[in-house]
């Protein structure tokens, strides 16, 4: 038994001797079969890992480049408001228009054009029939009536408030057929708000909204957040999503997370246009 027992030490070490002597004149383990042929171990890990390495570079750029979509969608909205500061055409309206405390009432103003950064923002419904603006640090603030649009633009350079609290106010029964908001690093409540069409695009701030209710609503959101609660029930809802790197829910139920995440569904008359990068998006319905 001893003898045995020596004999097979004996082999393990002249097999280790010979197979060091093998790799170093050159020599390769084969030990996997694939394509008809016997391929030597390193070539088959190789393929193996390089596949693997690949596959994990697709997964890695499809997140990256669902990412800068979602934070170039929300660029593009902000620079369009950019390019139309300097063109205040003469509005017809009662009231005041200075980029400070703004009251005025209009009655042919059916959408709303807000492009708004660095603050805390909130949207409310007054008691009367009146837009305004009020709240510190204003000077940062360009606001104007073109045709029937009311538009307000946040321009960083003026301003020289860093506390900024801003209360935008809309007339007690206005409905808006369009509604285009833009948040860059600001936070922003909305309140409860109808109208046909409905464009949020959040770069890295965040957005509450109640009771959002529209056929068509686009919400894009960069890396900030977005909590809003839609009008009516999730069955009357389809919906196209994308994401990079961030998470879409509704009523608690996750659509889209992680890595390139892409899903449309549902069969309702009105549409729902979700894009998130690394940000998160969650939603809520009445019913």
């Amino acid at each position: 038994m001893k003898f045995l027992a020596k004999l097979a030490v004996v082999v393990l070490i002249l097999g280790g001797i010979l197979f060091a002597a093998g790799h170093a004149m050159g020599g390769s383990v084969y030990s996997a079969w694939y394509n008809g042929a016997l391929h030597p171990f390193r070539e088959a890990f190789s393929i193996g890992w390089s596949s693997w390495q690949n596959e994990r570079g697709d997964i890695v750029n499809d997140a990256k480049d669902a990412a800068r979509d979602a934070l170039d969608d929300a660029r593009d909205a902000l620079d369009d408001a950019r390019d139309a500061v300097g063109h205040h055409p003469e509005s017809e309206h009662t009231g005041s228009m200075q980029n400070g405390e703004t009251a005025f009432t209009d009655n042919r103003t059916k959408n709303l054009a807000f492009s708004l950064g660095r603050g805390e923002y909130t949207i409310v419904r007054g008691q009367d029939d009146q837009f305004s603006i009020s709240g510190t640090g204003l000077d940062a603030l360009t606001n104007w009536v073109d045709g029937d649009t009311w538009n307000i633009f946040y321009e960083d350079r003026q301003s020289k408030q860093e506390d900024r609290k801003v209360t935008i106010t809309l007339p007690q029964d206005f409905r808006p057929e369009q509604v285009e908001l833009n948040i860059g690093a600001a936070s922003a409540a909305l309140c409860a708000l109808g109208a046909d069409e409905i464009e949020v695009n959040v770069g890295a701030g965040s957005l509450t909204a109640d009771a959002l209710d529209a056929e068509e609503l686009e919400l894009t959101v960069g890396a900030g957040s977005a909590d809003v609660k839609l009008g009516g029930g999730w069955s009357d809802y389809r919906y196209d999503v994308t994401s990079g790197m961030g998470s879409v829910t509704a009523n608690g139920i996750t659509l889209t997370e992680g890595i390139a995440g892409e899903v449309a569904a549902g069969s309702g008359a009105r549409h729902l246009n979700l894009a998130c990068g690394m940000g998160s998006i969650n939603l809520t319905t009445q019913a």
